[in-house]
């Protein structure tokens, strides 16, 4: 089973939500002609497309939301009156396995 840090995921998701007034979004990876898995994120209020490309769902998601989060950035830079819930003190994993079907956990770091 492979697996990614998913926090780029969430955050790429909260800021969607927010965006659109609450609803709900989700990321998707679908085969294209090519052979490779594609995620198309649009962003709204950058109103930019983000395309990740990779050899699986996981990999394509993971590159489209490493784009998407950079953008975000700027854009929070840019306005800061507009904010995400982040937490910190969480941590996601993506996973993905070998049939294709992806799940996400939650992982709280713990303080001793």
């Amino acid at each position: 089973m492979k697996s990614i840090n998913a926090n780029k995921v969430v955050k790429t998701l909260h800021f969607i939500a927010k965006a659109s007034d609450g609803d709900v979004p989700s990321l998707e990876s679908k085969l294209n002609e090519r052979g490779l898995y594609e995620c198309v994120i649009e962003l709204p209020l950058i109103n930019k497309t983000v395309v990740g490309l990779g050899k699986s769902k996981l990999e394509s998601i993971d590159n489209a939301t490493r784009t998407s989060v950079g953008l975000i950035n700027v854009f929070l830079k840019k306005n800061p009156y507009f904010s995400i819930e982040f937490s910190e003190n969480s941590s996601y994993l993506l996973e993905e396995d070998d049939t294709g079907n992806l799940c996400m956990h939650l992982i709280n770091k713990v303080e001793c």
